[in-house]
């Protein structure tokens, strides 16, 4: 009898994707799977910017990937003056304001899983 291996569900279980998940179950997976890819796309300036923390002694954004439209990727951020400062540049800010065409977060992967991958590759 094929049941499903999260819920335990019988009536609605997919024998066509053969995965052992009911539908119900699949489509929550599905949609988990979705919000943690929306957390790495890159985000377009005219959707919106980076959140400026106001609680620092120099309000910004975190560190952020930018890609410009001239498809050139910087790290930098986002201040309260609402200007890009880009790590590493010797240009003014007015000059390539214009040109951040999206960003988005540097994700950083967890301790946790830092010693995973250290784990396996000694194995």
């Amino acid at each position: 009898m094929n049941v499903c291996k999260k819920c335990g569900n019988k009536n609605n279980y997919n024998f066509a994707l053969n995965i052992g998940l009911c539908d119900l179950c699949i489509g929550a997976e599905l949609e988990r799977l979705q919000t943690e890819l929306d957390k790495y796309r890159w985000i377009p300036v005219s959707e919106r910017l980076p959140e400026v923390f106001e609680n620092i002694r120099h309000p910004c954004s975190k560190d952020v990937l930018l890609l410009t439209s001239n498809n050139g990727m910087h790290i930098g951020y986002y201040d309260k003056q609402k200007s890009w400062i880009i790590y590493g540049s010797r240009e003014k800010p007015e000059r390539y304001q214009a040109l951040i065409a999206c960003w988005k977060p540097i994700i950083l992967p967890t301790e946790e899983k830092m010693v995973e991958k250290k784990n396996n590759d000694i194995l």
